[in-house]
């Protein structure tokens, strides 16, 4: 074992929760799935301080933790082409500040390395680092110098750039295509960019010509020879020479449906009071302006409302009927709904109330059949009002239109048509594996299946069924594991050990103790004759014989002919193997990369991989090793003269040099002084180094902590005297062992976590007492401990005793805070740095909150009061401020207890990126650090969205909430589609967020613009193009610019994935189309080969 495991090995036996995760990360074993997963979601955890959350991947479908919890941000895994034109999936994480991109292995794809990083967009990503923006492609080359303030992506091969506040373009190929001349740009669309010069926007070509004249407050996009622009607080629709082909004089930005939209006039609005009519695209009036509230049209029926009373107009502005209720939504196929005392039914084309005004809920009929809610109990409908599905159930959910799961008394069944049940509710849980729809049931704690028409097609006997992809599922049966189809049939027996992810359709699997290699549908790739099999790695598993040495499979199962001492998996396209004592790489046809010429190797890593090489003396008596960092042409990028070193790991490595340990950066300098006696590398954002007899935590300006850690019930030091607790296998007791021999009995129920040695609480019958550095036991009797901050290389422990709280420091090993309060909390470290918003943060070696007598405060450790102990609630600190509560009204306090910004707000949040949300006099708005209002307290409610710069705002109008946006870029200055939208989502996703008015959905982008307008009855995820949305009850596809690409036609329609296919359904029917609409034949995520198992 070479030097950088034994070290590893051995420190992490002294911190065993560092040791945990780090030897998850390097040591995966091939089933823990941490590799490879058909589909990786993020998610996250609280840190061991409650306070923060630390994200990862997991299995979307199984919930199987895939990537742990140690980034500060995980982003959805996005497409992209690699340098060889190949597709693969990456995501954006961030750690310690720095973001990069990783690959589905937790490999690294673009290095951790930037401050902010943005998606690839036509090849290229914007990156941010050190305070300037440029652009990168994906083999992290800078195709755009970093000297730019802000960047934007790519969008029709040009990019917007920003310096020194003024605006210009940028080429693919990196080149200042227009120059930065520009107050405000926006991307290109149909061959012009609509740009700000001198206070107003005009449009210019790809050469940077002025095509229309500057004389415009805002403007937007060409789309279909046409775009909108605002001139005096008016909005219009010009032509690409610049003419008018829709009158500027509408107060609000026209959108068509059917082609007319709703809009008022300057003219039309007298004393506040708006009168509403409709245009065609022409912008000649259609219908007058006479109407206080009007609705989009549908069905060739728009909806209006003069005073109280309600009508339905045509086209042409005639009244078609007067409704007698509200009207709530347009029609969708003959039928609008409408509402009266919270309640719902539904009219048709004549004003006929069809269905009355009874339901709570009313859905749209779809397939003759509409879901209704009654009584808070749902049934369904046909058109003929008659109840085709009784109103008992708890919950009613089509799958499709002949099939729906219902759930009563928490037993679930399945309803086939006209409401014929078709399994009673009987089963614990359902699921649905959409392949063949085959229903996944479980009673009485087992697992089975049944087909759409509920026939049994396995019996629920199984401990697990977990699903794999749209074909296979894995079935888990006493200790054993096999294959079932979406058919419901078993292709592998359950007889399998393990079975691990699979990956491109292959699994390594392991029976009677051997290793082999199997594909999806259970056919064996290779013979199980291998002692081992690793996960593949690039394209390539290493695969272990039974005398010992190694050789790698390829993704045929074909094995190379070359057989080694030692391998490691492949990355980038070479992997390390050792052969004849020596270390070398080989490239992905075993040829020899970098000869075995050194002692040890590690896999590159951001282009480097740590080697070490031995020398002799004159005499060639002695041996000397150094540790460097090898380029992948074999140089020496880092020369070798480091005693003994790490991997680099989140930017940096630690070296030892001189007999003292530091940490240097990628480029070989020295980046944390060589003055410690050991060190481990960076994890998680801290490093440790041991400076005297003492193990500390180090941030990456070289400062150093003792920060909460989880402890365990083990704890082994190698390097002094060994000694561990450990648990007796007969009575499940605890007790201390050193140097062999017992020296504590074996009598305790919990043991507590360590610092140093012994310094441990102990607990039997629920009763806490104290083993000191004496090995002496000290009879505290507390009623609990709680494991709480490291520093100052001691542990504060929360103690309680007859109901109350204190703090127990385990270096003074005393009572330092009395236990005197009702209730206390962890304690928690402000590091001393600046305020990314230029403000000073004073320093605390760490803080509490504590109760008493119903108040709460903020105490340090030596239990001095830092926060009186005066408030009604109080929150921990974020970015140097604490939300405090008194008497109703919330403020902010300091770390030296000023009261920063007044108590004076009804609602506030905690700061975030230098703004938070507040809320006074019943209305909400945004302030920054310095109190200042950057958007308007004048709301009915806001919200931020995951791009910092966009908030929503919501007025309400008539008695609803009605959405729009403020873009922070403009100071807050600009209002984007202010009061337009009914509901808006939080996530903007591949640059998209989800919108909706009257029950329509669409998308905006970034920039505000409805790209995709709020026509639709229901929209899928925007992750790839082309988009599925619902019409009526059909479903189209359309880009991300709205443009139809797949006409509707479908019943049913999913959105598209890896492979460029989608699931729909038409007349019955359930295929795959790709994204022409062509039906094809679903594809596999690779085309297998021959099942042989010779060389290669």
């Amino acid at each position: 074992m070479n030097i950088y495991f034994t070290r590893f090995f051995a420190t992490c036996q002294l911190f065993v929760i560092l040791a945990f995760a780090v030897c998850l990360f390097f040591l995966s074993i091939p089933f823990s799935g941490n590799l490879y997963s058909q589909d990786l979601v993020p998610f996250h955890q609280s840190s061991d301080d409650g306070e923060t959350q630390k994200y990862g991947y997991k299995d979307k479908k199984t919930g199987m933790i895939l990537i742990s919890a140690h980034y500060s941000q995980a982003l959805d895994f996005e497409k992209i082409k690699d340098s060889e034109n190949n597709t693969v999936r990456v995501a954006r994480v961030q750690k310690n500040g720095r973001w990069g991109y990783i690959t589905e292995e937790n490999t690294p794809f673009i290095p951790i390395i930037y401050q902010e990083l943005g998606a690839f967009k036509e090849g290229r990503a914007v990156a941010r680092l050190e305070g300037r923006t440029g652009f990168i492609d994906v083999q992290n080359v800078s195709i755009v110098p970093f000297e730019y303030s802000y960047s934007y992506p790519f969008k029709n091969g040009m990019a917007r750039v920003q310096k020194n506040n003024l605006v210009g373009f940028v080429d693919l190929e990196g080149n200042l295509a227009i120059d930065l001349v520009y107050e405000d740009a926006y991307n290109f669309s149909e061959g012009l960019a609509y740009v700000r010069k001198n206070g107003k926007y005009g449009f210019i070509n790809k050469k940077g010509e002025e095509v229309i004249p500057f004389v415009y407050e805002n403007a937007k996009d060409f789309e279909k020879g046409t775009a909108l622009v605002q001139k005096n607080g008016l909005w219009g629709k010009i032509d690409q020479e610049g003419n008018e082909v829709v009158k500027i004089i509408y107060k609000d930005i026209p959108f068509f449906y059917e082609g007319v939209a709703e809009v008022r006039t300057e003219e039309s609005t007298k004393n506040n009071v708006s009168k509403w009519g409709y245009i065609n695209e022409k912008g000649e009036t259609v219908v007058d302006f006479i109407y206080d509230e009007a609705k989009y049209f549908s069905e060739g029926l728009g909806a209006v409302r003069k005073g109280k009373d309600w009508f339905f107009i045509d086209k042409t502005g005639k009244e078609i009927f007067k409704s007698s209720y509200p009207i709530y939504e347009p029609f969708v196929d003959g039928l609008s709904k409408v509402h009266q005392n919270d309640l719902f039914g539904l009219i048709d084309k004549e004003g006929k109330l069809v269905v009355p005004i009874i339901y709570q809920e009313i859905k749209n009929f779809e397939n003759g059949i509409a879901n209704v809610k009654k009584n808070d109990h749902w049934g369904a409908i046909n058109e003929k009002e008659e109840l085709v599905i009784p109103l008992e159930y708890d919950e009613i959910h089509f799958i499709t239109k002949n099939l729906a799961w219902i759930r009563k008394l928490n037993k679930y069944g399945f309803m086939g048509e006209n409401g014929k049940i078709i399994a009673p509710t009987q089963y614990d849980e359902v699921d649905i594996f959409y392949k063949n729809n085959l229903i996944l049931v479980k009673k009485n704690k087992h697992w089975g299946a049944i087909s759409p028409t509920g026939k049994v097609l396995q019996e629920a006997i199984y401990d697990k069924i977990e699903k794999l992809s749209n074909d296979y599922l894995k079935v888990y049966k006493d200790g054993k594991v096999g294959l079932m189809n979406s058919e419901g049939k078993i292709t592998l027996p359950v007889a399998y050990n393990e079975i691990g992810t699979f990956f491109r359709g292959k699994a390594v699997a392991r029976s009677n103790g051997n290793f082999g290699v199997i594909k999806r549908e259970g056919k064996p790739m290779t013979k199980f004759n291998w002692d081992y099999i690793y996960p593949y790695s690039d394209g390539f598993a290493i695969a272990k014989y039974h005398n010992g040495t190694y050789t790698y499979l390829n993704e045929k199962g074909k094995k190379l002919r070359k057989k080694y001492q030692d391998a490691k998996p492949f990355s980038n396209g070479f992997a390390a193997v050792k052969e004849n004592g020596k270390w070398g790489f080989i490239d992905k046809n075993g040829k020899w990369l970098i000869e075995p010429s050194y002692k040890m190797v590690e896999s590159f890593q951001n282009g480097l991989a740590l080697a070490q090489e031995t020398t002799k003396n004159d005499n060639n008596d002695k041996e000397t090793s150094k540790y460097g960092y090898l380029s992948a042409d074999g140089n020496w990028l880092i020369a070798p003269k480091f005693e003994e070193a790490y991997s680099f790991s989140e930017g940096f490595a630690a070296v030892k040099k001189n007999g003292k340990w530091g940490y240097i950066s990628i480029s070989g300098s020295p980046f944390i002084e060589f003055n410690y006696d050991d060190a481990l590398p960076f994890l998680d954002e801290q490093g440790w180094v041991k400076y005297g007899d003492d193990w500390q935590s180090i941030d990456k300006f070289g400062n150093r902590y003792l920060q909460v850690a989880s402890a365990s019930d083990i704890f082994i030091d190698m390097d002094e005297i060994p000694f561990m607790w450990t648990e007796n296998e007969t009575n499940q007791k605890m007790g201390l062992h050193v140097d062999n021999e017992n020296v504590m009995p074996f009598a305790y129920d919990k043991t507590s976590s360590t610092v140093g040695r012994n310094r441990i609480f102990l607990e039997r019958n629920g009763t806490w007492n104290y083993l000191n550095s004496k090995n002496e036991i000290i009879e505290y009797n507390f009623d609990d401990v709680d494991y709480m901050l490291m520093a100052n290389n001691a542990i504060m422990k929360r103690v309680k005793k007859e109901g109350k709280y204190g703090y127990f420091n385990t270096k003074t090993e005393t009572i330092v805070i009395p236990i005197e309060y009702d209730n206390a909390e962890s304690f928690f470290y402000i590091y001393p740095k600046s305020s990314d918003f230029g403000e000073d943060v004073e320093p605390l070696a760490g803080y509490a909150k504590v109760e008493r007598n119903g108040k709460w405060g903020m105490i340090d450790m030596e239990g001095k009061i830092l926060i009186p102990i005066i408030y009604d609630q109080i929150d921990n600190f974020s970015e140097g401020y604490a939300k405090v509560t008194l008497d109703g009204k919330n403020g902010y306090v300091s770390t030296d207890a000023k009261i920063i910004l007044p108590i004076e707000f009804e609602q506030a949040g905690n700061f975030k990126n230098g703004k938070a949300e507040v809320k006074k006099n019943g209305k909400w708005g945004m302030i920054n650090h310095k109190g200042e209002e950057i958007i308007p307290i004048e709301y009915d409610q806001i919200r931020f969205t995951n791009n910092e710069n966009i908030i929503i705002v919501a007025e309400k109008i008539n008695e609803r909430l009605q959405y729009g946006f403020i873009d922070l870029r403009t100071n807050g200055e600009q209002k984007i589609n202010p009061n337009r939208y009914s509901s808006v989502s939080s996530v903007f996703i591949s640059g998209l967020l989800e919108v909706a008015k009257n029950n329509k959905k669409g998308f905006i982008n970034e920039n505000g613009e409805e790209v995709i307008g709020t026509e639709y009855d229901d929209v899928g995820t925007t992750e790839e193009e082309p988009i599925a949305v619902r019409k009526g009850k059909k479903w189209g596809y359309v880009n991300k610019a709205g443009k139809i690409i797949i006409p509707f036609i479908y019943e049913s329609a999913e959105s598209f994935g890896t492979t460029g296919q989608a699931l729909v359904e038409k007349d019955g029917e359930r295929y795959y189309i790709n994204k022409t609409g062509r039906k094809e034949v679903q594809k596999n995520e690779l085309d297998f080969f021959d099942e042989s198992n010779g060389d290669w």
